[in-house]
């Protein structure tokens, strides 16, 4: 008998910690804000012949292989703050 009563008392304790635990995530809730101002500027990119079509969000080339070829964007500043650009690109996978 004194096992099914300290079985029944951490499960009565578990239950008021998942519920305390419960109630301080919904009275403490997390502010989250962009920053205002940090990405005043739009990145478009210009496409070539090589360019598959029915895509105009990034590069999907038809290529041979070994071939190469220049890829280009425009930049456009949102504002008339100057601004300093780094472009690194980078390999997508599927």
């Amino acid at each position: 008998m004194k096992q099914v009563s300290t079985y029944r008392k951490n499960k009565i304790q578990q239950a008021g910690l998942i519920l305390f635990l419960l109630l301080v995530s919904l009275l403490a809730p997390i502010r989250v804000e962009a920053e205002e101002g940090t990405l005043n500027f739009y990145v478009t990119p210009e496409f070539s012949e090589n360019q598959k079509s029915g895509n105009d969000r990034y590069f999907q080339l038809t290529l041979p292989p070994d071939a190469t070829e220049k890829l280009t964007l425009k930049l456009q500043n949102a504002n008339a703050e100057a601004k300093k650009i780094k472009i690194t690109p980078h390999t997508a996978y599927t």
